[in-house]
């Protein structure tokens, strides 16, 4: 699969794809690293002194420095989809046709427990339903659903004999 521009400019980055002879080093990664820098609004001269800092010198980039800057926002990119697909499949399974009348802010607690919460087979529901008990709600089988019956006229007692 052939890797994006992006990717190729986030590799400087990276010391696992700087080339291990110290002379090849040198002018390596500074067309990616200008080009990263104008991307995302730095100064491209100074992201490429401090990356020869960096790669000659052995010298960590300061915090809050150009090359700091790129680094933190280049850990901000996802290499796949997958965690949107993911985000996108249970927005499908939440809003459907039958629960269409949910609120925003409802579905979107609700989106939150699917994607950040525990797997339903770890989950123990026993804490909050204890929880919802004693602060006097009532268990959902306490009462029969539906309309409720009319009350039976009261007949009299010869009724019962005939």
């Amino acid at each position: 699969m052939p890797e994006s521009d992006l990717v190729n400019m986030l590799k400087p980055l990276n010391k696992r794809f700087w080339p291990q002879d110290r002379n090849a080093l040198i002018l390596y990664w500074e067309k990616e690293i200008r080009a990263l820098a104008k991307a995302l609004g730095e100064s491209a001269s100074e992201a490429v002194q401090e990356l020869r800092d960096w790669k000659l010198q052995d010298a960590v980039p300061a915090p809050g420095k150009t090359l700091e800057k790129l680094s933190i926002a280049s850990r901000t990119y996802l290499p796949t989809s997958s965690e949107c697909e993911r985000g996108f499949s249970a927005v499908n399974d939440t809003d459907s046709k039958t629960r269409n009348r949910l609120r925003e802010a409802s579905i979107s607690s609700l989106l939150f427990v699917d994607l950040n919460g525990p797997p339903l087979e770890r989950f123990d529901p026993t804490l909050f339903i204890t929880s919802w008990l004693k602060s006097g709600h009532r268990l959902s089988t306490s009462w029969a659903s539906g309309p409720r019956a009319k009350a039976a006229e009261p007949r009299p007692l010869w009724s019962l004999l005939c």
